[in-house]
């Protein structure tokens, strides 16, 4: 008797536990998702868990878009089912209300797909293409980048843009969308597809963007621009600026951490056009601000304490220093 009641009680359990947790509703208990279409029926205003094995590594490509009138929105994460999660990509109203990611996928690498719907209870149909990657579409394969502002973003297909351009001299170079669009843009700038950040920007003028930054000359600068907050077309503008004359000896820098001020001051050469960037020692920048005069004070108040690198880019070029921060 003792042994049948044990057996009723793991039933009782594990009936429990399914009723909380019904296939779709958590991570832990995703619906299976294969290539093709897919139907979401989760509900109003709730997340419905898929997973998805990617079956050859190029691009993947979620959407919603043509599919269904609801409201709908999507994440994707990956680095395995559940543990860890890393979002991948994630998206609204990529078309009109309606949802579109592309992500990079790996042979045989499991990714989750949350699916939720803003409209109503209505079920939608949502599908997976697995297909190879465009020009443009990834940092490994980008597009000339030219001076002036013919060039053209296009994030129809609901990922980032990428450029590259090689500097003709050791000087900066401004790349920008500010007075071309009313597109919603972000840019980030890079020396290498595996290299750190060097610059980034978001909402610059209005909530389109732009960046000036050192260059070194034959050296080759890759231009990202994020798909995340539009699915239209603009062109950016890129210009290089010739370096002046002035001393670039390291020396004529002069930097002062004020911790009981909670900032740092930092004393150009001369009246530079600069950018001043905090880094993480991840390369992250926590901290910016644009400087066209001599005396340059940075806000630090945000920081935690431990070891950073203050990066100050202009006409002279890049001048790099490391820094502890404690309160």
């Amino acid at each position: 008797m003792k042994n049948l009641y044990t057996l009723l009680f793991v039933v009782f359990c594990l009936l429990l536990t399914n009723k909380l947790t019904a296939q779709g509703e958590a991570c832990e208990n995703p619906i299976n998702a294969t290539v093709g279409t897919n139907t979401f029926t989760g509900g109003h205003n709730s997340d419905q868990w898929f997973s998805f094995t990617a079956t050859q590594t190029g691009k993947i490509t979620i959407s919603s878009c043509s599919l269904t009138s609801e409201d709908t929105y999507v994440k994707i994460y990956g680095g395995g089912i559940c543990i860890p999660l890393i979002i991948k990509a994630e998206n609204d109203d990529h078309c009109n209300l309606q949802s579109q990611v592309a992500i990079i996928g790996t042979t045989g690498n499991d990714y989750a797909i949350v699916w939720g719907n803003k409209s109503s209870a209505a079920p939608f149909d949502w599908t997976i293409v697995e297909d190879t990657w465009s020009q443009g579409e990834i940092c490994s394969d980008p597009f000339a980048a030219l001076e002036g502002n013919t060039n053209l973003c296009n994030h129809s297909a609901a990922g980032d843009q990428w450029f590259s351009y090689v500097a003709p001299g050791s000087g900066t170079i401004k790349v920008s969308t500010c007075g071309l669009t009313t597109e919603n843009t972000s840019v980030r700038i890079y020396d290498d597809c595996s290299g750190i950040q060097l610059d980034g920007n978001d909402d610059f003028c209005s909530i389109q963007s732009e960046v000036e930054f050192a260059c070194t000359e034959n050296t080759t600068y890759l231009v990202q621009w994020e798909g995340l907050y539009t699915s239209g077309s603009y062109n950016w503008n890129l210009t290089y600026n010739a370096p002046t004359s002035i001393s670039k000896n390291k020396h004529d820098y002069k930097l002062q951490v004020v911790k009981e001020l909670n900032h740092i001051k930092l004393e150009l050469p001369a009246n530079l056009n600069a950018r001043i960037n905090i880094h993480s020692m991840l390369g992250n920048i926590v901290s910016s601000k644009i400087s066209n005069g001599r005396a340059v004070q940075v806000d630090c108040s945000d920081l935690a304490e431990g070891i950073y690198i203050v990066s100050v880019s202009s006409e002279l070029g890049v001048w790099n220093e490391k820094i502890y921060w404690k309160k």
